[in-house]
Formats: C-alpha cells, sequence, structure tokens
C-alpha cells in the first residue's frame, strides 16, 4: 500500500479499472500484483473471490460511455430498455448527476425497487398502456436516445414511441434468441 491510501485498503483485495492509455502511475494489469492510484480500486468484500468480480466495473463503465457518447449529438433525453439491470441503475445514478432526462423500462417487480432508487420516470412494460404513455412521456422529455440491453420483440413495440431522430444504442440481447423486428411505420 502506497502513501495516501486509505487504512481500509490495507490488505483487501481490490478491483481495478484502468483507461486506456499509457500513465507513468500504473504499473502492470495482467498480474497478481499492480501498482495503482487508490482512487482507482474498488474494495472487494472478503468473501468475493476476485476472479469472479472482475467484470463488475463493466455496467458503470458501459453507461458512461453511453453519457459521454451522447453528450455531444444533442438528446434531451434516454431510454433505458433493462431499466433495472445493473447497467441500467449505474445509468440512473450517472444521468441524474448529470441532469439527463431518463425512463427506465422495467418488469413490474422491479418498479418500487428503481424508483427508491431516485428514478424518477418508471414504466411497467407488462402494463397495458405502456406503449401510449412511454410515448406521451418520450415527447414530453425529448427522449431521443434509447439504451437497449433487452432486444427481442421489445424494440418494435417501442419504436412507434420514439420522438423523430431517435437513435437506438443495443448493449446487449436479454431478450434471448427473439429476432429485433420493427414494423415500416416509424419509418
Amino acid at each position: 500500500m502506497g502513501s495516501g491510501a486509505p487504512i481500509a485498503c490495507d490488505d483487501k483485495q481490490v478491483a481495478i479499472y484502468r483507461a486506456p492509455g499509457r500513465s507513468l502511475d500504473i504499473i502492470g494489469l495482467w498480474c497478481e500484483r499492480a501498482q495503482v492510484p487508490c482512487m482507482r480500486c474498488l474494495i472487494l468484500s472478503d468473501h468475493v473471490r476476485p476472479r469472479d468480480y472482475c467484470g463488475s466495473l463493466v455496467n458503470v463503465i458501459t453507461a458512461y460511455a453511453l453519457l459521454q457518447e451522447i453528450a455531444g449529438e444533442g438528446p434531451e433525453g434516454i431510454i433505458v430498455t433493462a431499466g433495472n439491470s445493473a447497467t441500467g441503475c449505474a445509468l440512473a445514478s450517472l444521468a441524474r448527476r448529470r441532469n439527463v432526462s431518463a425512463v427506465f423500462l422495467v418488469r413490474s417487480t422491479a418498479k418500487e425497487a428503481l424508483q427508491q432508487q431516485g428514478a424518477e420516470h418508471v414504466i411497467v412494460t407488462a402494463e397495458g398502456d405502456f406503449e401510449n404513455r412511454l410515448g406521451v412521456l418520450a415527447d414530453e422529455l425529448g427522449t431521443t436516445a434509447v439504451f437497449d440491453g433487452v432486444g427481442g420483440d421489445l424494440i418494435g413495440r417501442i419504436a412507434p414511441s420514439l420522438p423523430m431522430n431517435s437513435t437506438i444504442y443495443f448493449y446487449g440481447f436479454l431478450g434471448g434468441a427473439v429476432p429485433v423486428s420493427l414494423h415500416h411505420r416509424p419509418f
């Protein structure tokens, strides 16, 4: 442990985030031990094996990358299809910090949990008026970016409700083998 590192890091296993590119303050990455600034470390619980936790930062990085991508493109808001996923929860926090309006689509069991985390606009996809509610909210908030981790038939259901010139960013396919299919009407 180097100077300036919190005592809480002493003798702990950590997950690290290393930005792409060379750095003089980071030595080693594909090794048992690495030297990195403590602010790039996440202390792991004692019961967690680092091997099992190696992908944990990908959800936050994915959410951050989307917000960086759309920052210069002008969307006032985003729609998140896997609203209660780890990436969706990270996006909820990051969007709130950046004052980006967000609509989170969830299954019924996840609505309250996401709202308790501070998500203001949560819509349950199983509700009968889901598409209409989404259309009204999408127009009101200017949600012209869709962050889709579900794929399958959900995109086909929401496409007619999207504002003009919307962009869909696919990052996963929780919908499984069901293909993404769009009716020609939105075009």
